[in-house]
């Protein structure tokens, strides 16, 4: 009886993580899904890249996605937010431009109607495998 009380409260905490996770996933695609359509378009995705652009300089540092993730945000500790940057870094330059954004889009637009819907982005952002 024991191990059956051991393996359903495993089993809840695996499910709450899940959703927890779900339910963060949907929160980041609705705060960059402006105009609330159910698609992120390119354009959405480059305002959300703006606010991380916080010295205007058309590019983002770690440091400055590390400060509006953790600071301005409160998305997550900064050990996920230093995943996201590099995972996000495509080009491996140390700072994310215009041409990691169009990357990153295309990396979530899997049927390449130039918008990602919700389905797209759950199923990318699974795939990510962030420490959180």
């Amino acid at each position: 009886m024991n191990s059956l009380v051991v393996l359903l409260v495993a089993a809840l905490a695996v499910s709450v993580k899940c959703n927890s996770e779900v339910s963060f996933a949907i929160d980041l695609f609705d705060r960059g899904d402006q105009d609330k359509d159910g698609e992120l378009t390119e354009k959405e995705l480059e305002n959300v890249f703006l606010a991380f652009d916080t010295n205007g300089n058309g590019q983002i540092t770690k440091q400055e996605f590390e400060d509006v993730w953790v600071k301005k945000l409160n998305l997550g500790p900064k050990i996920m937010a230093d995943e996201l940057f590099n995972k996000a870094d495509i080009i491996d330059n140390d700072y994310l431009d215009h041409e990691d954004l169009k990357l990153v889009f295309k990396a979530f637009d899997f049927d390449g109607d130039k918008s990602v819907s919700l389905n797209e982005f759950l199923t990318k952002w699974g795939s990510l495998t962030l420490i959180g």
